[in-house]
């Protein structure tokens, strides 16, 4: 017998307020198949620029090939990024595979997602963050920019 959700939610209620102890710490997941080193080292630098620095960077290379997470990290290790990195090896899975191991490793109080493919704004991270009183957020989404590849 399953007992449905709003069931199980009524009878724990709801959960309290969240307050940080301090600045807001967020990770960030980035999911790439380490096919594109230039543009993921670019997105990273994107990171690494933001107004409000992230907690922890994680690296999730999805490829069935382990050799690959293995030299995006090498990769890595020879540039001047000065970031909480950790790459993470997904041998498995579908697309979502390697944003649930993220999620798994995640440490901060709020998790962002970005792709190898794209670059974060300059205060990215600081547009995140919630507005003083705000007592809950639960899902937050920015207008993003396109631009031209």
């Amino acid at each position: 017998m399953t007992t449905p959700l709003e069931q199980l939610l009524g009878e724990v209620g709801p959960p309290p307020p969240w307050t940080p102890d301090g600045p807001v710490r967020f990770s960030v997941i980035v999911r790439t198949q380490g096919r594109r080193p230039t543009s993921l080292v670019a997105a990273l630098e994107s990171i690494a620029e933001q107004g409000h620095a992230a907690h922890q960077v994680l690296v999730l290379v999805h490829e069935p090939d382990a050799s690959v997470a293995d030299r995006v990290r090498a990769e890595l290790e020879n540039t001047s990024l000065d970031l909480p990195l950790e790459v993470i090896g997904v041998l498995d899975g579908e697309r979502s595979r390697p944003l649930n191991v993220g999620l798994d490793s995640a440490s901060g109080d709020y998790v962002c997602f970005l792709d190898d493919d794209d670059l974060a704004l300059p205060d990215w991270l600081g547009a995140f963050e919630p507005p003083t009183g705000v007592e809950e957020v639960s899902v937050l989404a920015l207008d993003v920019q396109l631009s031209p590849p």
